[in-house]
């Protein structure tokens, strides 16, 4: 038989796709059975909290973006990004009213959340071509009020709070995006398991697959669901 020792399993549930597969996971266990895989799921509504799960080995495989897997397979050296399940969106600078252009942002305040995906990607491409700005550091459920209040001139984040605020927000401008994309990391000690069989991290992956097609031929349904997990419109996590 199938060695099927626990993987305790990250996965956000603020984020759509992550959170889509954490629900399927949990709708579909005849999938662990098809894979010899015995999977403990785990939601987070912080990644915050998810990273120093990681980095004290609470868990055996997580997903996350891309940027950040980099910075925190630092803390984790015996893990390894095994797949990607693909994009998550967008990761954008939003505009205030007086700002209609990225270089209109020379010398002004932009709004971050220091250490996050949005802060990492600023720092290593959108403020190198600026070279001059203020950031403000801040928490993602105060970005949107700064913005609006003028405390700061423009924010830097990412999907699926830059769809929700484009949604109510038309007089903001995305003045400068890119896409950010899904990874899926996992120790090395769980991977490689019992070697007489198929490899651990090769079921996981095709656990994944078939989870991505259940998503694919129900997404409206998840959708919703996801929407009601992470407290966002359908519309925001449809976009």
């Amino acid at each position: 038989a199938e060695d099927t020792e626990v993987l305790r399993l990250g996965f956000s549930s603020k984020t759509p796709i992550h959170s889509h597969l954490g629900m399927i996971l949990q709708e579909h266990p005849e999938l662990q059975e098809k894979y010899g895989l015995k999977l403990e799921l785990r939601a987070y509504d912080s990644g915050k909290t998810q990273g120093k799960d990681v980095a004290e080995q609470r868990l055996d495989a997580w997903f996350s973006c891309a940027v950040p897997a980099v910075h925190m397979l630092g803390s984790r050296p015996d893990a390894k990004i095994i797949a990607s399940v693909g994009e998550l969106g967008r990761i954008a600078i939003l505009g205030g009213e007086s700002i209609d252009s990225f270089s209109a942002l020379k010398n002004k305040r932009v709004g971050l959340v220091k250490g996050s995906t949005p802060d990492l990607y600023w720092k290593s491409k959108w403020f190198r071509e600026l070279k001059k700005a203020k950031m403000v550091y801040l928490r993602t459920d105060e970005l949107e009020e700064a913005l609006e209040t003028g405390a700061v001139d423009a924010i830097v984040s990412w999907d699926p709070w830059i769809a929700e605020w484009q949604g109510t927000h038309s007089e903001w401008t995305v003045l400068r995006e890119s896409e950010f994309h899904s990874v899926l990391n996992v120790g090395t000690m769980w991977a490689l398991g019992d070697t007489t069989t198929t490899p651990r991290a090769k079921r996981l992956v095709s656990l994944m697959t078939d989870a991505m097609t259940i998503l694919r031929e129900n997404q409206s349904y998840y959708d919703q669901k996801a929407a009601e997990m992470g407290d966002w419109s359908v519309e925001t996590v449809e976009a």
